[in-house]
This record gives structure tokens, sequence and C-alpha cells, in this order.
């Protein structure tokens, strides 16, 4: 497993690419992407499938550990994204900056909502 690990990490360092961003294009958490990449959490198929995609990586190989570990034939372009079957996947800083402030802006309505209801509850116990 200790090889798959420094396969994959070696192949990230090359295109650039730090686990922040790869969890940003991923649409997950910076410790969920150390956790495949050192090899303590193994690949699922929906995971392995998005790897695919997006960067070229074998589903199989991700899955197994053998076989190519890239796909032949996929043309990769630039340090924040790979060019797969002709769409580009690109990483903009600021749009993930965007999308976390709408996170956050969510959260703080969910946070006000169930302040809301405990209040209620809590009135009405009285």
């Amino acid at each position: 497993m200790e090889e798959f690990s420094e396969k994959l990490k070696s192949f990230f360092k090359e295109k650039g690419l730090t686990q922040e961003q790869l969890a940003a294009m991923l649409e997950c958490s910076q410790p969920y992407v150390n956790a495949l990449l050192t090899g303590s959490k193994p690949f699922g198929k929906k995971q392995a499938k998005r790897f695919e995609e997006l960067f070229g990586l074998s589903e199989i190989w991700l899955l197994t550990g053998k076989g190519e570990m890239v796909i032949k034939g996929v043309q990769q372009n630039n340090q924040f994204g790979d060019n797969v079957n002709g769409s580009t996947v690109t990483y903009h800083d600021r749009d993930t900056t965007e999308k976390f402030i709408s996170l956050l802006q969510k959260k703080d309505e969910q946070i006000d909502r169930l302040i809301s209801l405990l209040e209620k509850k809590y009135n009405n116990e009285q």
C-alpha cells in the first residue's frame, strides 16, 4: 500500500496540486483527501470514478492497485485541472472562496432556525 500511496502523491505533486486544491475540486475535505492519498482510507467506487474523470487515473488501479495507474490517451493540460474526454476541470481560488462563503451563510441560517425552534419550545414549556 505504501508504493500505491507514494505513486499517488507523486502524481499530484507533479501536477502542482495541493491537497487543499484537490479537496476543492472534489468538493470534500482536505483530511479526507489526505486519507485517500496516504492509503489510510480506501477508495470507494464513486470516488475512484471521480478521480478517473478529473485526473485520468484508472478507476481499477485506484480500487485494486492493479493495472496501469493512468489511462492512456488522457490529455492533461495544466496544474489546476486535467482535460479528460474533452471536458476541462479548472480550480479557481475565487470560486472556492465564494462556495465556502455560501456554505457558511447556509449554516448560519440553519443555526438561526434551530435557535428559534429551541426558543419556541422553551417558551411553550414555561
